[in-house]
């Protein structure tokens, strides 16, 4: 038993309430194109990630074929276009000293301009084909901390399934506590 001397003292009421945690700020991670096969995931729950850092490698064999044979193209199109060009350029030194006709010359420039424009239309598919290869590359949207984590490697990753997303990132700057109180505590 102890004793003890009366004083005033503030009188600190609390009542425990349960509520949730929510974010306007939240992100499903997707791939830009259909999605495919994943081969890597770089991220895990509870880890920050940052805007357009790598979060899941999907498989990029068949777009890295395709880039390749763009580059091929491109090649093949440029060695087409450097034919062209010199064919053009001596039939043309030929027709000014009177020999050759001018129908062999302007033949020869159309020749040149349609490899010029296949070289156009191979560089274009080069580009193409780099953002396919790209678009293996899934990026974090925003900024934030990954919640979940619903995937593994082998599997194919869409972004979201009927069960939600398959990698969720929570933007932890703009959170906001929701707690429900009841009617008898709201005037206190």
């Amino acid at each position: 038993v102890a004793g003890d001397t009366l004083r005033t003292t503030d009188f600190a009421h609390y009542i425990d309430l349960q509520g949730k945690i929510s974010s306007n700020g939240i992100g499903y991670v997707a791939p830009k194109g259909q999605g495919g096969l994943i081969r890597s995931i770089y991220v895990s729950v509870g880890q920050r990630v940052g805007v357009g850092q790598l979060v899941v490698k999907l498989d990029d064999a068949i777009q890295r074929q395709q880039l390749t044979a763009a580059q091929q193209g491109v090649s093949q199109a440029k060695t087409q276009q450097a034919l062209a060009q010199t064919t053009w350029e001596r039939l043309q030194n030929l027709w000014k000293q009177n020999i050759g006709s001018e129908m062999n010359v302007i033949n020869a420039k159309a020749s040149y301009d349609a490899a010029s424009a296949q070289v156009r239309a191979a560089e274009a598919q080069v580009a193409q084909a780099a953002e396919a290869l790209d678009m293996t590359n899934v990026r974090a949207g925003l900024s934030g901390v990954v919640e979940e984590v619903n995937v593994r490697v082998g599997e194919f990753f869409t972004g979201a399934t009927q069960q939600g997303g398959q990698i969720v990132i929570v933007n932890s700057a703009s959170l906001k506590a929701e707690v429900p109180v009841p009617d008898n505590y709201v005037a206190k």
